[in-house]
């Protein structure tokens, strides 16, 4: 065997970058991002109703040409969204018109239970402080009978 010693491996340390750098970068990107709101939303908008319309485009576009499955599949599109929009505008007048009626009525629901309560605790105590020796000291059995548990 030989005496010869093996000598350490040194490993370079590793250039680790300050933390810094990471927060630097992020907070660039969230500007850039938030800057380019504008041009950012459209395309990703775009591209989301473009993978959502493109199978009932190839499915049209066997019969008809592509330009016109285009249009046949833009106009449904946009006519479904424009009566979705005005189903939900009517429902939304036909509430504001009906506002005041459904506030009055939840307005006299709610006096109603708080004249009730109110009747209920008065008389629970008046039970209590009149008839307490025939059911609260009974048996428990009958403590069922007691109006204020």
């Amino acid at each position: 065997m030989s005496d010869k010693s093996a000598s350490p491996i040194v490993v370079a340390p590793k250039t680790s970058r300050p933390a810094f750098y990471a927060l630097a970068t992020a907070a660039l990107l969230v500007t850039i991002l938030s800057r380019a709101q504008a041009i950012v939303v459209p395309v990703a908008l775009a591209a989301v109703l473009s993978f959502a319309l493109g199978p009932a485009v190839k499915r049209i576009e066997r019969k008809v040409g592509r330009v016109v499955a285009v249009l046949v599949v833009v106009l449904v599109a946009v006519g479904t969204v424009t009566g979705f929009g005005f189903v939900l505008e009517r429902q939304l007048v036909d509430l504001s018109t009906q506002m005041t009626k459904y506030s009055d009525s939840i307005s006299r629901k709610v006096r109603a239970l708080r004249a009730t309560r109110i009747r209920a605790s008065r008389d629970c105590r008046r039970a209590s402080t009149g008839w307490s020796g025939r059911w609260i000291n009974r048996a428990p059995s009958t403590r069922a009978l007691d109006p204020c548990t």
